[in-house]
């Protein structure tokens, strides 16, 4: 199995050593390495790739999470596409049709246009739509791509509270303009505006994203840009 690995592609790859890593979790080393002669010191490699580096440090800033929330009405999906610093807890919010890789690389590229500082780091599952093309461009950006793997919620907790977060204030309070893209679309930018600039975190001592920024590192209000469609 190991050696068959080569055949694939990078993504591919990715997939298949997923499923080993769960394979191990659920049943053990000795079964792993008979079905896919993979022992510990295999998969132990693999998790460091897949992993992020945590504890995150107080103002290390440029570790960002992602994910998407799946919503559907009357039998039609809507894709919101989440990104959050862990840390610092500037997000950005979009609205797609379909999950597709090419879509998250628009996504990532809206982020870093509004993203006040620089990306160290990019987190996401291993699903097809993290693959591919966007995998592609942050590596080509120099950016290290870290993958979450299930039954690890150190790792996962930033980013499902802001999907719970996006869905409770506004997903679910627009489910009436769903349909109307133009008007979804500029709530949600007033949302973000409100979310990222006025509304108190509790890890942030209850300050904004902003506000926090502008304290920690001596940034001008006016020279943070809220532009977000």
């Amino acid at each position: 199995m190991l050696f068959s690995l080569t055949r694939f592609s990078m993504s591919e790859v990715a997939q298949q050593r997923m499923k080993i890593i769960n394979f191990y979790e659920e049943y053990g080393e000795k079964a792993t390495k008979e079905a896919f002669g993979a022992d510990r010191k295999v998969i132990s490699r693999w998790r460091k790739r897949l992993k992020i580096k945590h504890p995150l440090k107080p103002g290390d800033f440029g570790h960002i999470v992602s994910d998407t929330v799946e919503r559907v009405t009357d039998g039609v999906k809507d894709y919101f596409y989440d990104a959050i610093d862990a840390t610092l807890k500037f997000a950005l919010t979009l609205n797609y049709n379909r999950l597709t890789s090419r879509n998250i690389k628009d996504f990532y590229h809206r982020f870093k246009n509004v993203y006040p500082l620089t990306i160290k780091s990019w987190q996401s599952d291993n699903g097809s739509e993290n693959l591919g093309e966007f995998d592609d461009e942050l590596k080509r950006d120099g950016i290290p791509h870290y993958f979450s793997y299930p039954r690890c919620p150190k790792i996962n907790t930033y980013i499902e509270r802001y999907n719970r977060t996006t869905q409770e204030e506004f997903i679910d309070n627009n489910l009436d303009i769903i349909y109307d893209k133009p008007l979804l679309h500029q709530r949600l930018a007033d949302y973000l505006i409100f979310y990222n600039t006025q509304r108190p975190h509790k890890s942030l001592q209850l300050r904004s994203p902003v506000e926090y920024l502008i304290d920690k590192e001596g940034m001008s209000q006016k020279s943070l840009t809220y532009t977000y469609l």
